[in-house]
């Protein structure tokens, strides 16, 4: 018999590789979703070479390339990162039914799905390939992500929720919530030039439109397009989320008064760039801008304790910012009065205005 030598195989830390310590059954592979042509490209190049930079191989090609000439004396390192990379790339060539049934399975086992999966569930699968379909590196990758659009509630990093802490901010979310509350279907909406037009009504750009929305939902900067994200979050979960940004924001900050970013530049929340009277919230906002502005307290319980759109008007001047401390305060007296909650005022920083918010 001959007899050829083969290097041996180490971890990305240079260790041995060990089925004691490291993940090499190809049944677990198996499980976490990893193709069988990833998984040969990867293995095949482990200390051999075919002598060009394809990494893409069947396994008739191979009989016919292979030569123990090209095979390396030094030892391989199993890198994980290029056998997810490989698995990637197959997984981008499968066809949308394979990719659909390996991610039904995944999901199914996961009890995210019930089995049969039913017609919506199956096109809810569909929409979540389009969305995240090219980032999977593996099916295991998308279970967090399933997880994540079925939860009811998602984190907002504090810096990025004071981002959002203005009138303008707010009241263009919740026409947001109410435009998506209006349509039976959410699948295929022009929001490239719906949530535009919303926008524009509160002096917002389509960068920060789009930016402000995104954080609501998914508390990220970056995702799937808006189009895809909606119909795969669902009206339910839409309005549940942007009720709970809202009620964030009405309800106090979590911060001390922030002057400065993490860039060292002045911090600033996301405020709507319109001329000044371009935009009224209606003629409660005017009635208890002027009561604040003659210090009248008298007028401002009757108004704020009439009508619940009222107190939610003061509420929102208050998150908005009130110019001087004196008025700040008499705001915060009235809605304590009103609210069974106490306001407390807090210096924004910003534009030397003073926050009433929920303690």
């Amino acid at each position: 018999p001959r007899y050829g030598h083969l290097p041996l195989i180490l971890n990305e830390d240079h260790s041995k590789l060990s089925k004691r310590h490291s993940t090499v059954g190809i049944e677990e592979y198996r499980k976490q979703g990893f193709l069988p042509e990833a998984l040969l490209d990867h293995l095949v190049l482990l200390g051999w070479s075919p002598g060009d930079d394809r990494e893409e191989f069947t396994l008739e090609e191979l009989t016919q390339r292979f030569s123990l000439e090209r095979v390396h004396k030094a030892p391989a390192v199993y890198n994980m990162a290029r056998l997810r990379a490989f698995n990637q790339r197959a997984l981008k060539k499968l066809p949308r039914e394979t990719m659909r049934r390996m991610l039904a399975a995944a999901m199914q086992e996961r009890g995210l799905l019930e089995t049969p999966p039913p017609e919506a569930a199956l096109r809810w699968i569909d929409t979540f390939i389009e969305a995240y379909g090219e980032e999977l590196h593996c099916i295991s990758d998308a279970i967090p992500i399933v997880e994540s659009l079925r939860a009811e509630a998602v984190p907002i990093p504090a810096l990025e929720l004071e981002r959002l802490r203005s009138r303008d901010v707010l009241f263009y979310i919740d026409a947001v919530a109410q435009y998506v509350d209006a349509q039976p279907e959410l699948l295929g909406l022009p929001l490239g030039h719906d949530l535009v037009e919303i926008a524009k009504e509160f002096g917002l750009s389509k960068k920060d439109a789009f930016a402000c929305v995104r954080m609501a939902l998914t508390g990220q900067t970056k995702g799937a397009p808006l189009h895809l994200l909606f119909p795969l979050l669902g009206h339910d979960r839409i309005m549940i989320r942007i009720g709970a940004v809202n009620s964030k924001l009405l309800h106090g900050r979590g911060l001390e008064p922030i002057k400065f970013g993490p860039d060292g530049r002045p911090f600033e929340p996301i405020r709507g760039n319109r001329p000044a009277g371009e935009l009224s919230l209606g003629p409660a906002e005017t009635r208890i801008r002027a009561a604040l502005g003659r210090s009248d307290r008298s007028e401002l319980v009757q108004l704020v304790g009439d009508d619940t759109r009222n107190l939610e008007a003061a509420e929102a001047i208050g998150v908005a910012g009130v110019e001087t401390a004196q008025g700040a305060e008499l705001l915060a007296d009235v809605l304590s009065t009103i609210s069974p909650q106490r306001y407390v005022v807090t210096p924004e920083g910003a534009g030397g205005r003073y926050l009433v918010v929920k303690q």
